[in-house]
């Protein structure tokens, strides 16, 4: 089925992101994102209604919004009361407010936006130009998803030497076995 004007719109805006994902099921948007860290979240063309679902893992499940761009170009998750200049903007705001209060889950923040290559840039002998642009896509959402879960740890990471510093503990006291160097 063809995108609706408003889906089209919206998503010429970040197709080159690695969170969006293009036209997704909501199981298939599920099964995805099942196994990654709590806060990761994809952007797909709805299947029911002309704009974006954004999917996010949280703590026991899948959470889906509807994001809509209302007829003065803002972009509006449906039924909140924000509306923001861009999807980029929606997101920012999301890892820092949570777009639900019952769960409290934040945005993990998206990967840098894609670099376009150097205006007359010229084509190296090695490269193939007809490479597939959607192998291209799948790494760039390989390496989001990397960064997001390395972004995780290293959150988690923080807490613990933060919640360790405040019980007066090192974080990784009664973990640590020292290691024995033989001298030559």
């Amino acid at each position: 089925m063809p995108l609706q004007e408003n889906t089209r719109r919206m998503a010429a805006t970040i197709d080159r992101e690695a969170f969006y994902v293009g036209p997704m099921a909501r199981a298939e948007a599920e099964s995805r994102l099942r196994n990654d860290p709590v806060g990761t979240f994809i952007f797909r063309a709805s299947e029911t209604r002309d704009g974006l679902s954004m999917s996010i893992k949280t703590n026991d499940k899948i959470k889906h919004y509807m994001v809509a761009l209302r007829e003065d170009d803002r972009y509006v998750v449906v039924g909140k009361p924000n509306d923001f200049g861009s999807i980029r903007e929606l997101i920012q705001f999301h890892s820092q407010v949570p777009p639900s209060e019952t769960d409290g889950v934040l945005l993990l923040p998206p990967p840098a936006p894609p670099v376009p290559p150097p205006r007359g840039s010229m084509v190296d002998e090695d490269e193939d130009p007809y490479a597939s642009l959607e192998s291209t896509k799948v790494d760039a959402s390989a390496q989001a998803h990397a960064k997001a879960r390395a972004q995780q740890r290293l959150k988690e990471h923080q807490q613990s030497l933060s919640a360790s510093q405040s019980s007066g503990k090192h974080a990784y006291e009664g973990d640590f076995t020292p290691l024995r160097m033989n001298k030559e």
